[in-house]
């Protein structure tokens, strides 16, 4: 007779346990009165298919055969992949679909969020292109959700039954961040189910709510506020069953989290962190400060707070914040270190003077009283020409007093009325913003910060924004925005901001030429790190920019080791996830970059964790001293239909002496500063030769025990009867 082992018999429990604690979570078990109905439905309309992986796939029952569209945006309605399942009559008690992903190494196109909608109506005479009027004036929204894009695992979605004929799954969002959309298996369930308690989880809200209140945390207990307003206008069950559960412990987790909240001993890695007064951080696409005089941490980024524009991937731009921490775990909200000028009265026809201010308070007379209208989210839409609608978030009030706000225009009082236009134009609401970076000039004793503007309306070159301040907290004063005097390369996207080890500061950027080519180039910046260089009133090719790299990468990140200027680039343009590759140069920014194995190990998707490198800052000891080779790289894990959801990681990365080689390790939490430990605490503390000397005694421990060993030996662990 065979005995269980302990061990496994402990993990066994635990996972009893684990499924008890899910089980009551859900209220109740489901009623399994229905079934799943065979798979003879047809598809009233679906993204075109590629041609390798037709619609058929979805219901042949081979979950090795997969259906996926064709990755271009022209095949995809502008309110995203939308699939209409035709069951061919009414069924009873429609309540669940169970999907299941491809099952390739592949995870283009796996479904993330999703809405379902169902009808008992008979469209068979019906034409429909997947518009959001179509969806609501023919359906009925019964379901909201989430899958998990990593999982190959079939996976359900549970909402209330009621009869059917078609059911819709509207995915606008997939896990490889772009338009393709796949699925190797969809199949319906009928048949009635109970559901966890809608009660439970307005309760759980509003526990949140008071507590927050109780500890004085505003920013949370708003934004427990804002839910259960949610709740009351859409109703707790828009939700599918599967996402209240998660929601419900999502709930529960972050009321236990709020305990610890400034006493953070690690972060979870690819989760939504919270700052010191409970609000989730918005410091995305940013870098990391460090200032030794206070061994203090400066974290800039894309506050990302304001809600996605309808159908679009892109937010209203708030500005960029800083928050500030002495152990990278623990971050202090420092507020909105440049906001985006707001003050409507500069384009609305009001009698130019110079005494209109760049910032109006949303709430003050002037602001309101202005003729310009402001943009309506709910109508969506493409966004306007730029300067012709007011914000549709009133963010700076939001986030300044009255005297702040002052303070933010003082800033600016030595400008003339077209100064303060144009200014405006250039930095407003719809800006989109990106790759915030600073660095301090020893020379000047100015903090620099650089960024990338983009146009939500579409009318204007891609830029480079500069702003300085005297405090690495703001306010920064706005300078200019403009391309790069870079002939054949002038428009900037994404960009690295480094200051060498002889204080020169560099720009690095991604740019698509007048030709259509995309390149990474570099600029050398002026002593002030304000404006690209120029030799002679001209930006001169090999002395004051360069192209380093021919392609489409994005995300550089840059930094110096030594003689060594290492750069990280995403394989991926856009805000999608994709392998990391490296590069080295030993001969200098200008220098010829050669492309080394990407870092990243034992990454299953090849895709960098799920995430793209925004920064790299050396690990420090508790001293505040670098520890050679050891680094933390930053990184985003994008949610492009809910921005303000995106998740942050801090990863370990460790670069070999000699070759400068990176590691790239994936690491279940974030850990401090000075504690650059990995997923192996031993080899990260003592370094190539601590771990060189502890991998030795380790195998002569295992040769040693392999002689002694008895062969006749009982296996240990078990008992044998």
């Amino acid at each position: 007779m065979y005995k269980m082992n302990r061990p496994l018999s402990r993990a066994l429990a635990l996972l009893l346990a684990g499924l008890t604690l899910l089980l009551g979570l859900s209220a109740c078990a489901p009623k399994q009165e229905g079934g799943w109905i065979p798979l003879e439905y047809s598809i009233k309309l679906a993204p075109l298919a590629a041609g390798d992986h037709p619609l058929a796939n979805l219901s042949d029952g081979k979950p090795n055969t997969f259906f996926e569209g064709r990755m271009t945006r022209e095949t995809v309605p502008t309110t995203g992949n939308i699939l209409i399942l035709d069951l061919g009559a009414v069924v009873p008690q429609v309540s669940r679909i169970r999907y299941t992903p491809r099952q390739d190494s592949a995870p283009g196109g796996r479904i993330q969020d999703f809405k379902i909608y169902t009808s008992a109506r008979n469209y068979a005479a019906n034409q429909f292109d997947g518009t959001q009027r179509e969806l609501a004036n023919y359906f009925d929204l019964v379901g909201v959700g989430s899958f998990d894009p990593d999982s190959g695992d079939a996976q359900t979605a549970t909402f209330p039954a009621a009869p059917a004929r078609y059911v819709v799954i509207q995915a606008p969002y997939s896990a490889t961040g772009g338009d393709s959309f796949s699925a190797a298996e969809l199949e319906v369930f009928t048949g009635s189910e109970e559901v966890l308690n809608g009660t439970e989880l307005w309760n759980a809200a509003q526990d949140l709510q008071t507590f927050a209140l109780e500890r004085d945390l505003p920013a949370l207990a708003e934004n427990a506020a804002a839910l259960l307003q949610h709740f009351n206008d859409a109703g707790v069950y828009s939700y599918t069953n599967e996402a209240r559960v998660k929601m419900l412990t999502e709930l529960r987790q972050k009321k236990e989290t709020v305990k610890s909240l400034g006493q953070f001993t690690s972060l979870p890695n690819g989760g939504v962190w919270l700052d010191t007064g409970g609000a989730e951080i918005q410091a995305h696409g940013g870098s990391i400060l460090y200032a030794a005089a206070e061994q203090k941490y400066y974290w800039y980024g894309e506050d990302l707070s304001a809600n996605n524009l309808p159908g679009s991937a892109a937010s209203p731009a708030v500005g960029i914040r800083c928050y500030s921490s002495s152990d990278l775990l623990n971050w202090t909200d420092e507020g909105l270190a440049l906001p985006v000028f707001n003050n409507p009265q500069l384009v609305d026809g009001t009698p130019q003077s110079p005494d209109l201010p760049l910032y109006l308070a949303e709430d003050g007379t002037a602001y309101q009283a202005s003729k310009l209208p402001a943009f309506d989210m709910v109508a969506g839409g493409k966004v306007p020409e730029n300067g012709t609608r007011k914000s549709p978030v009133n963010s700076l009030r939001k986030t300044n007093s009255p005297e702040q706000i002052a303070a933010l225009n003082a800033l600016y009082a030595d400008l003339n009325y077209a100064q303060r236009k144009q200014f405006f134009l250039d930095f407003n609401w719809d800006r989109e913003i990106r790759s915030p970076r600073v660095v301090y000039n020893d020379t000047t004793k100015q903090y620099v910060l650089w960024w990338h503007e983009g146009d939500l309306g579409g009318s204007r070159q891609a830029m480079a924004a500069v702003a300085v301040s005297e405090s690495p907290t703001g306010p920064f004063r706005f300078l200019h925005a403009g391309t790069m005097p870079v002939e054949g390369q002038e428009r900037v996207y994404d960009l690295a901001l480094l200051v060498d080890a002889d204080k020169t500061g560099w720009l690095v950027y991604t740019s698509d030429g007048t030709d259509g080519s995309r390149s990474l180039c570099a600029v050398r910046l002026d002593e002030n790190y304000t404006m690209p260089a120029q030799t002679d009133g001209r930006a001169e090719e090999g002395k004051d920019w360069n192209q380093l790299l021919p392609g489409g990468a994005g995300a550089p990140v840059l930094w110096q080791e030594g003689d060594a200027f290492h750069l990280l680039l995403s394989g991926n343009g856009r805000l999608a996830p994709a392998q990391t590759k490296h590069y080295i140069s030993a001969d200098g920014i200008f220098g010829k970059w050669k492309e080394q194995k990407a870092p990243a190990q034992g990454d299953r998707w090849n895709d960098t964790f799920h995430s793209q490198p925004t920064a790299v800052l050396p690990c420090r000891d508790e001293a505040g001293r670098e520890i050679p080779g050891r680094w933390f790289l930053l990184l985003d894990r994008w949610e492009p239909y809910d921005a303000k959801r995106s998740a942050y990681q801090f990863l370990p990365l460790l670069s070999q002496a000699k070759t400068h080689r990176l590691t790239l390790r994936w690491a279940d939490q974030a850990l401090p500063s000075f504690s650059p430990i990995g997923d192996s605490r031993l080899p990260w503390i003592l370094g190539g030769a601590g771990a060189a000397i502890l991998l030795a005694g380790a195998a002569v421990y295992l040769l040693r025990r392999k002689k002694t060993r008895n062969p006749n030996a009982k296996p240990e662990g078990r008992d044998l009867d």
